[in-house]
């Protein structure tokens, strides 16, 4: 596992849901994959109501692009924890920004902030439920 401050060049190969993909990384030592958890956000699960459209949304942004990967530490289930740049764009802050995803608890991502630049705002899903403004 890379150090907690690592950057990684990576590219994406798969994704599990909203907020977890699978990178393929040169760690310095070859290549591995990692399955990686964007940090800073959660999103909603696969058999929750939108689930699918968040890994969807996810997959449109960075499936099968290169990426880099600021490594964060990892989380308690052996995902590597990070925050995800792809062509210049932050995932984590884009999931957010596109009412995908919301901000986790102590996150320095803010839907504010994230959604300045966006006409729409759809507001972050709530016990398992979506909800459009």
């Amino acid at each position: 596992m890379p150090s907690a401050s690592a950057l990684l060049i990576c590219f994406v190969v798969g994704m599990t849901d909203g907020d977890t993909m699978a990178a393929r990384c040169e760690d310095g030592h070859g290549l591995k994959t990692y399955k990686v958890r964007l940090s800073e956000i959660d999103a909603p699960e696969k058999d929750q109501p939108f689930g699918s459209r968040s890994k969807r949304n996810l997959s449109n942004l960075c499936f099968k692009q290169p990426a880099l990967l600021q490594a964060q530490g990892k989380d308690n289930y052996g995902r590597l924890l990070a925050r995800v740049e792809f062509d210049g764009v932050d995932a984590n802050a884009s999931q957010v920004a596109m009412g995908m995803n919301r901000p986790s608890r102590g996150s320095m991502i803010s839907r504010r902030n994230c959604n300045a630049h966006h006409e729409v705002l759809i507001l972050p899903f709530t016990a398992g439920r979506a909800r459009v403004a």
